[in-house]
């Protein structure tokens, strides 16, 4: 880590969380930039969260994948208002992602029950009228992903995992 990395910055590069910052043993240099101040970090962390929801596509997974690294359960409520979620591939990782920020620690039990069912009908969605997956997110899933799954296709891939994550869901 170079020295003219900013509190804010290296906050964010560890998705606003100090198990990643202790992972990587970087804690005390991140201290030592002026970082550890829990008001600071909660106004850092809102911004995050905006940031990347205000990248949200379904034709990039990325800001959802930071979205989850940084456990932002504050981000439920605008993605269940999303209006589209995307081709199979888009709205699979769209449900994945609302189960897994519903397990964070929410502000009501209403918005983790309600991130859940979304997940859910998504999941259900994917099983009962499937829309096809783009070719940009076909090359998304690779030969280790179908053996996992035990898929031919990226669609079995989908399929397969959504049976699962419903299993889970229950």
């Amino acid at each position: 880590m170079t020295t003219n990395h900013t509190a804010k910055e290296m906050f964010w590069q560890y998705a606003c969380r100090y198990f990643y910052l202790d992972h990587d043993g970087v804690r005390e240099e991140y201290l030592a930039l002026g970082g550890g101040d829990k008001e600071q970090e909660a106004q850092w962390r809102s911004e995050y969260i905006q940031h990347w929801l205000s990248k949200i596509s379904v034709h990039d997974l990325d800001p959802l994948r930071r979205l989850m690294s940084a456990d932002a359960h504050e981000a439920i409520p605008a993605l269940l208002n999303l209006d589209d979620y995307g081709d199979d591939y888009s709205k699979f990782w769209f449900a994945f992602s609302l189960a897994d920020l519903a397990r964070c620690v929410c502000k009501t039990k209403e918005i983790k029950m309600a991130a859940r069912q979304k997940a859910r009908s998504l999941w259900l969605e994917i099983l009962d009228r499937p829309r096809g997956i783009t070719p940009n997110h076909r090359k998304d899933v690779t030969r280790n992903m179908l053996e996992a799954f035990n898929a031919k296709t990226a669609e079995e891939y989908v399929t397969n995992y959504t049976q699962r994550k419903l299993g889970e869901l229950r």
